[in-house]
């Protein structure tokens, strides 16, 4: 009876260490910058552009696991989303970032994924890249459409699975922080089906300087403090806990 015991709380030990290992440990660099790099104040703004990217990897050289929600924020900075044109989210969902007005596209990029068998976190065969568009929605809304294609020519775009969707988009404040606040949809994560993950390993963007009636979609307005601007990313995994990235942006008074 004592071996039996033995025996079982061996086989479970060793499958506690098996799932452990098959756990996926996302690690996340961000970075980014704006232009111009002055700090403004709050009666005297100054509307800016912004360049933004980061990179997720996986502790142990997997693929990492998806990241489900993102919080986006920067230090000192106002939105104003009745500065840009506007689009609904019923245009991109019927006609992609195409079928909006182009005052409307207020930032673009692109996504480098590392997709594969969900079951196999080493699996990453499936080659998926995708361009993204900002599109703003007005009211403190937006959405990021994402689109990946295996007809498209440029290798940033091309992915072996098709993809297409809007993902929705809030602006928020947080403290002396302006939010840019979304959750990723299933169809990005998991395209075509469940067993299939969708891991984004590397972004770049760019969000435009647009200004109109004396005011700017992005604005700086302090926030400014030895010449950094504190720029941090809450990234939230379908497995493990979420983790902040932070960086600065240099900045000037």
């Amino acid at each position: 009876m004592r071996k039996m015991v033995v025996a079982v709380t061996a086989m479970f030990v060793l499958g506690l260490a098996a799932l452990a290992y098959a756990q996926q440990v996302n690690t996340y660099e961000v970075e980014a910058s704006t232009s111009p790099t002055k700090a403004g104040t709050k009666k005297k703004p100054v509307p800016v552009g912004l360049k933004f990217g980061y990179t997720v990897s996986e502790a142990s050289g997997n693929r990492p696991s998806p990241v489900k929600k993102y919080s986006i924020r920067f230090a000192g900075m106002r939105v104003n989303t009745s500065v840009p044109g506007k689009c609904t989210l019923g245009k991109l969902e019927d006609g992609g970032a195409e079928a909006c007005p182009k005052d409307s596209i207020v930032g673009e990029g692109y996504i480098r994924n590392e997709t594969g068998a969900t079951a196999n976190p080493a699996d990453k065969s499936i080659k998926c890249n995708a361009k993204l568009w900002v599109v703003n929605l007005g009211s403190s809304k937006a959405s990021i459409y994402v689109a990946g294609s295996p007809e498209a020519t440029d290798e940033r775009e091309k992915c072996q699975i098709q993809l297409a969707a809007p993902i929705p988009a809030k602006f928020t404040t947080r403290g002396s922080m302006s939010s840019l606040d979304f959750t990723v949809p299933s169809s990005l994560l998991h395209p075509g089906a469940a067993t299939i993950s969708n891991a984004v390993v590397a972004v770049e963007s760019s969000i435009k300087k647009i200004k109109k009636g004396g005011k700017g979609f992005f604005e700086s307005i302090g926030g400014c403090k030895g010449g950094k601007r504190a720029v941090e990313v809450v990234f939230t995994p379908e497995s493990g806990s979420a983790k902040t990235g932070k960086t600065t942006a240099r900045c000037s008074s």
